[in-house]
């Protein structure tokens, strides 16, 4: 950024803390909660007009929050959500190992072997793909492979690589929420809802199947010019050469295979051994990472130098801990009587508040920061006696669909853009993402919230 965006920037950042200084006057918060508010939003607004700076603006913030009293040392531990934080970090040392390995790169060629040559279900199998990817790893890991398949498959077919990215950014955003894996936003939601992987195959996996496959009929709408150009060329120039492996191909996928089912069944698993609830779920990776560094030491020593994303892991840690403050001051509780006031104990009403909030606040920041706002209101309410199991559910569906509005939605968007213009093409304008984000976010969200709350009663 030039002097003179970073000068807008921190102008705008202190216009922020000075409105919320005086908007919470006004509703005669306590000092210390108003000091928290005001530090949280200017740190959220340095942090999206200075995203590159993301990470330092998240421990400056934190320091504030710390020097003002807003948050002592024992509530930054409690609301920093380590748990959370090693299970990402235990998921991307595996995954990383695991594509060092080549393991992705040969899922990859299989697909094209799959589809032997047909553009039209090369296309739908890549969408599928991507879906897949974002489910069973997470949506940072996903979205890197699909790229450089994208560009690698764009170069050789000589077709313009933007559709096609867009395509597999909104699929991999739909696909995060059919388990707790895909995305920080589920990992958080089964942690801190107590949700197993059991019941994300129950109540998210199928909308999100019926939501990508909606997304690849609307994309060939969409994209129905840019889709006939690709299959003409992708005939007339990319050649399937088989299915790749590597020597332990067939290991490497054992192990991760038995990752993704015992991490499946951890509930049972948990019950069988008189566990806590979600123990497993933590335990599970830390016992796959640490058997694959044991047995690919060098892959592994690549991995976490290179692989795993230590500074989002760090960002998130302290942006948990920042959202904490609002909870420890009497914010959250404040947000959460309000919305008591106004809707009342009517299930459906605050299903349809929490989807307006997220799918508001999503596409304006990532995702993982309008979750990490929201579910301690939602704490909160079960708190005071609400039903709040659906809420999980249509905030989570919310916030991942929400994210394909906008380039800033998702960690997902941001990666995919960065990518693209690292290899040197252009980055789609707003005004192009736009144009193709509506139809990849409300039609899919009305179908999830439709049929979640078509469910509801049927749901805990």
């Amino acid at each position: 950024m030039s002097n003179v965006q970073n000068l807008v920037a921190v102008l705008s950042v202190l216009l922020v803390s000075l409105v919320s200084l005086l908007v919470s006057s006004l509703l005669g918060l306590p000092t210390n909660t108003l000091l928290a508010l005001s530090i949280f939003l200017a740190e959220i607004s340095a942090t999206l007009l200075l995203w590159d700076n993301r990470l330092s603006v998240a421990f400056i913030g934190v320091s504030l929050l710390i020097l003002t009293g807003s948050l002592t040392l024992e509530s930054f531990l409690k609301y920093a959500n380590l748990d959370v934080i090693f299970f990402l970090a235990a998921m991307m040392i595996l995954v990383g190992i695991l594509e060092e390995r080549g393991f992705f790169d040969s899922i990859v060629s299989l697909t094209i072997w799959a589809a032997g040559g047909n553009g039209l279900l090369l296309y739908a199998v890549i969408i599928l793909l991507s879906f897949a990817l974002a489910a069973v790893i997470d949506e940072v890991t996903s979205i890197v492979i699909m790229i450089f398949f994208v560009l690698s498959l764009a170069r050789q077919a000589q077709v313009n690589p933007i559709p096609l990215t867009l395509a597999c950014i909104f699929a991999t955003n739909i696909g995060s929420s059919a388990t707790p894996i895909g995305n920080p936003v589920g990992v958080l939601i089964a942690f801190r809802a107590g949700l197993s992987f059991e019941e994300f195959l129950r109540w998210s996996l199928p909308i999100s199947f019926l939501d990508v496959g909606l997304l690849i009929v609307l994309s060939m709408h969409f994209l129905r010019d840019e889709l006939r150009d690709f299959v003409r060329k992708i005939s007339l120039n990319i050649k399937s050469e088989g299915f790749k492996t590597y020597d332990g191909f067939l290991v490497d996928a054992a192990l991760f295979l038995l990752t993704l089912v015992f991490l499946a069944i951890h509930h049972q698993l948990e019950y069988l051994l008189g566990l806590e609830k979600n123990s497993m779920l933590l335990a599970i990776p830390f016992i796959s990472t640490g058997i694959s560094i044991i047995v690919y030491p060098q892959s592994a020593s690549r991995a976490l130098r290179e692989r795993v994303e230590w500074p989002t892991l760090l960002f998130f840690t302290l942006l948990f801990a920042s959202v904490g403050s609002l909870k420890s001051t009497g914010f959250i509780d404040y947000l959460s009587r309000i919305i008591l006031e106004n809707t009342g104990s009517s299930l459906l009403e605050n299903m349809v508040l929490m989807t307006t909030l997220t799918s508001m606040i999503s596409p304006l920041m990532d995702n993982v920061i309008a979750v990490s706002l929201l579910l301690p209101v939602v704490e909160s309410l079960g708190k005071a006696g609400l039903r709040v199991y659906p809420l999980y559910w249509v905030m989570l569906h919310s916030a991942v669909i929400s994210g394909n509005l906008t380039p800033i939605g998702s960690t997902a968007n941001i990666v995919a853009l960065g990518l693209l213009e690292r290899s040197g093409y252009r980055k789609p304008s707003l005004t192009e993402w736009l144009r193709h984000g509506w139809l990849a976010t409300l039609p899919p969200l009305i179908v999830s919230f439709t049929l979640l709350s078509l469910q509801a009663n049927l749901m805990p």
